[in-house]
Protein backbone atom coordinates (compact mmCIF):
# COMPACT_ATOMS: atom_id res chain seq x y z
CA UNK A 1 0.00 0.00 0.00
CA UNK A 2 2.97 2.36 0.59
CA UNK A 3 6.05 3.15 -1.45
CA UNK A 4 7.96 5.30 1.04
CA UNK A 5 8.70 5.25 4.75
CA UNK A 6 10.41 7.51 7.27
CA UNK A 7 10.75 7.96 11.00
CA UNK A 8 8.87 10.67 12.90
CA UNK A 9 11.16 12.49 15.34
CA UNK A 10 10.83 15.53 17.58
CA UNK A 11 13.47 18.03 16.44
CA UNK A 12 13.81 21.77 16.74
CA UNK A 13 10.52 22.11 18.60
CA UNK A 14 8.42 20.36 15.95
CA UNK A 15 7.58 16.95 14.54
CA UNK A 16 9.73 16.03 11.57
CA UNK A 17 10.29 12.98 9.40
CA UNK A 18 13.75 11.51 8.88
CA UNK A 19 13.82 9.74 5.52
CA UNK A 20 15.95 8.87 2.53
CA UNK A 21 14.66 9.69 -0.93
CA UNK A 22 16.32 10.25 -4.31
CA UNK A 23 15.73 13.15 -6.67
CA UNK A 24 14.50 15.74 -4.17
CA UNK A 25 17.60 17.91 -4.17
CA UNK A 26 17.41 21.66 -3.74
CA UNK A 27 20.07 22.13 -6.44
CA UNK A 28 21.53 19.97 -9.19
CA UNK A 29 24.92 19.99 -7.49
CA UNK A 30 23.49 18.67 -4.21
CA UNK A 31 23.74 14.91 -3.68
CA UNK A 32 20.77 12.72 -2.71
CA UNK A 33 20.93 12.19 1.05
CA UNK A 34 18.98 11.44 4.20
CA UNK A 35 16.57 14.32 4.87
CA UNK A 36 14.84 15.72 7.93
CA UNK A 37 11.76 17.76 7.16
CA UNK A 38 8.51 18.80 8.85
CA UNK A 39 5.70 16.23 8.86
CA UNK A 40 3.53 18.58 6.77
CA UNK A 41 6.18 18.67 4.03
CA UNK A 42 6.63 14.89 4.09
CA UNK A 43 2.88 14.32 3.71
CA UNK A 44 2.28 17.13 1.17
CA UNK A 45 -0.47 16.21 -1.28
CA UNK A 46 1.93 16.30 -4.25
CA UNK A 47 4.03 13.63 -2.50
CA UNK A 48 1.49 11.44 -0.70
CA UNK A 49 -1.98 10.43 -1.83
CA UNK A 50 -2.37 8.30 1.27
CA UNK A 51 -0.33 7.80 4.39
CA UNK A 52 -0.11 6.16 7.75
CA UNK A 53 1.68 6.83 11.02
CA UNK A 54 2.62 3.72 12.97
CA UNK A 55 4.56 3.13 16.15
CA UNK A 56 6.09 0.29 18.01
CA UNK A 57 5.29 0.61 21.74
CA UNK A 58 8.61 1.32 23.45
CA UNK A 59 9.77 2.17 26.93
CA UNK A 60 10.60 5.90 27.28
CA UNK A 61 14.33 5.19 27.55
CA UNK A 62 14.20 3.13 24.33
CA UNK A 63 12.36 5.93 22.54
CA UNK A 64 15.07 8.36 23.64
CA UNK A 65 17.84 5.98 22.53
CA UNK A 66 16.18 5.63 19.12
CA UNK A 67 15.82 9.41 18.78
CA UNK A 68 19.46 9.98 19.74
CA UNK A 69 20.65 7.37 17.22
CA UNK A 70 18.44 8.88 14.48
CA UNK A 71 19.67 12.44 15.04
CA UNK A 72 23.31 11.32 15.30
CA UNK A 73 22.98 9.51 11.99
CA UNK A 74 21.34 12.55 10.38
CA UNK A 75 24.19 14.78 11.63
CA UNK A 76 26.58 12.67 9.52
CA UNK A 77 24.55 13.54 6.37
CA UNK A 78 24.58 10.04 4.88
CA UNK A 79 23.88 9.71 1.19
CA UNK A 80 20.98 7.97 -0.49
CA UNK A 81 21.87 4.32 -1.13
CA UNK A 82 21.72 4.03 -4.92
CA UNK A 83 23.15 0.50 -4.70
CA UNK A 84 20.35 -0.61 -2.32
CA UNK A 85 22.87 -2.50 -0.20
CA UNK A 86 21.62 -3.02 3.35
CA UNK A 87 25.11 -4.18 4.38
CA UNK A 88 26.57 -0.69 3.84
CA UNK A 89 25.98 1.48 6.94
CA UNK A 90 27.06 4.71 5.22
CA UNK A 91 24.18 5.17 2.74
CA UNK A 92 20.46 4.37 3.00
CA UNK A 93 17.27 3.96 1.04
CA UNK A 94 14.03 4.69 2.91
CA UNK A 95 13.03 1.36 4.41
CA UNK A 96 16.66 0.41 5.01
CA UNK A 97 17.10 3.59 7.08
CA UNK A 98 14.21 2.82 9.46
CA UNK A 99 15.23 -0.86 9.73
CA UNK A 100 18.86 0.13 10.42
CA UNK A 101 18.00 2.63 13.15
CA UNK A 102 15.82 0.21 15.10
CA UNK A 103 18.47 -2.48 14.78
CA UNK A 104 21.36 -0.25 15.83
CA UNK A 105 19.58 1.57 18.65
CA UNK A 106 17.49 -1.25 20.10
CA UNK A 107 18.52 -4.53 18.50
CA UNK A 108 15.05 -4.84 16.93
CA UNK A 109 14.75 -6.32 13.43
CA UNK A 110 11.56 -4.69 12.18
CA UNK A 111 11.54 -6.97 9.14
CA UNK A 112 12.28 -10.25 10.92
CA UNK A 113 14.59 -11.01 8.01
CA UNK A 114 11.98 -10.46 5.28
CA UNK A 115 13.49 -9.38 1.94
CA UNK A 116 12.27 -9.20 -1.64
CA UNK A 117 14.31 -10.39 -4.59
CA UNK A 118 14.09 -8.49 -7.84
CA UNK A 119 16.24 -9.05 -10.92
CA UNK A 120 19.49 -7.04 -10.89
CA UNK A 121 19.04 -5.88 -7.27
CA UNK A 122 20.33 -7.19 -3.98
CA UNK A 123 17.62 -8.42 -1.56
CA UNK A 124 15.44 -5.38 -0.75
CA UNK A 125 13.51 -4.25 2.31
CA UNK A 126 10.05 -3.10 1.24
CA UNK A 127 7.78 -0.82 3.28
CA UNK A 128 5.45 -3.80 3.63
CA UNK A 129 8.23 -5.72 5.39
CA UNK A 130 8.28 -3.08 8.12
CA UNK A 131 4.50 -2.68 8.20
CA UNK A 132 4.21 -6.43 8.91
CA UNK A 133 6.26 -6.10 12.12
CA UNK A 134 4.38 -7.75 15.01
CA UNK A 135 3.28 -5.18 17.58
CA UNK A 136 3.42 -2.22 15.18
CA UNK A 137 0.37 -0.04 15.85
CA UNK A 138 -1.24 2.21 13.26
CA UNK A 139 -2.17 5.44 15.05
CA UNK A 140 -3.19 7.62 12.10
CA UNK A 141 -4.19 7.00 8.50
CA UNK A 142 -5.43 9.09 5.57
Amino acid sequence: AYSHVGMVVWHGGRWCVLHAVPNERATKSERDSVKLEPVGVFFRSDRALKGSVCRLPLAPEDTLRLLEKALALYARHPLFDNSFDDKDPTAFYCSELVWFLYGQALGIDLTQGRRHKLPLFPPLIFCSDIKACPGLEEIFKF
